[in-house]
């Protein structure tokens, strides 16, 4: 233990956590690129448009969700060592003490009513530093909260995430055109602007949670690539407040959020 830096300690389960979150991407690309979604067409004569739409999807692997409940304990965890750690530097005493966690709540009334139940011990500066933090669900901190949620979840059933909405489709010609006559309009004549091609763009509308059946994109048949290609990711489908989150995405941020605490932490002389 001694040739390792106090804070290189408390970060461990953030970076187990980071290599789970790599892992579920590993896994969910891999997934998405093996024909797991079928993406059809159907052209009007009317209108003269073409509409892509979902013809078919695979059920998404349960391997997924617990590598995402694996992710979730253990940034959890991270949490509560530095709690753990804040009590230690508090009292003197080297532990264990059972009755310590990080301080999450649902909104900043029942977090003022829990808080000490869970901080006995800490010194008060350290208190006013996850004060700041406000790690409740109307807070600043409502991370924390989208944490506590998913991980008591996970802690009872698989989480289960579901195809969300559509993240993007291939750019339009018309898309490029306007992208590159605002940006690059202006320059002078033998300055060359990117083509674009092979970009994805966000869609006019979102869908979640993607289903069979479901319109993807309608074009006029004229401003069309030879290929469109969709982009399509995982997200949570419970509970509530995430429902329709990126799932990675939302880990990333609490992991980031939960590095930059505990360093903040030490930067200030608490730990």
């Amino acid at each position: 233990m001694e040739h390792w830096e106090l804070i290189d300690v408390l970060l461990l389960k953030v970076e187990r956590a980071n290599k789970h979150i790599a892992e579920l991407k590993t896994a969910w690309d891999a997934f998405f690129n093996d024909d797991s979604y079928t993406v059809k067409h159907r052209d009007d004569p009317r209108t003269n448009e073409r509409s892509f739409y979902v013809a078919g999807i695979r059920e998404i692997p349960l391997e997924l969700s617990t590598i995402v409940g694996d992710a979730l304990s253990n940034l959890r965890g991270a949490l509560d060592h530095l709690a753990h750690h804040l009590v230690v530097v508090g009292t003197g005493l080297p532990g264990p003490f059972s009755r310590v966690y990080f301080p999450i709540a649902e909104d900043a009334l029942k977090y003022k009513e829990t808080r000490d139940g869970k901080t006995q011990g800490m010194k008060q500066a350290a208190l006013k530093e996850i004060d700041a933090l406000q790690p409740y669900g109307d807070g600043a901190g409502k991370i924390l909260w989208y944490l506590h949620c998913l991980n008591n979840i996970d802690k009872h059933r698989l989480l289960l995430p579901v195809w969300t909405d559509l993240e993007g489709h291939s750019i339009l010609p018309s898309q490029r055109a306007k992208i590159i006559e605002q940006y690059y309009g202006s320059y002078p004549a033998s300055s060359k602007a990117p083509d674009l091609k092979g970009t994805f763009i966000p869609p006019a509308a979102k869908l979640f949670p993607i289903k069979v059946g479901d319109v993807l994109l309608t074009v006029p048949k004229a401003d069309m690539d030879e290929q469109t290609h969709f982009l399509l990711n995982l997200a949570f489908g419970e509970p509530e407040i995430v429902k329709g989150r990126l799932v990675i995405l939302t880990l990333l941020e609490i992991s980031s959020f939960i590095r930059h605490t505990v360093t903040k932490f030490d930067r200030l002389g608490l730990l």
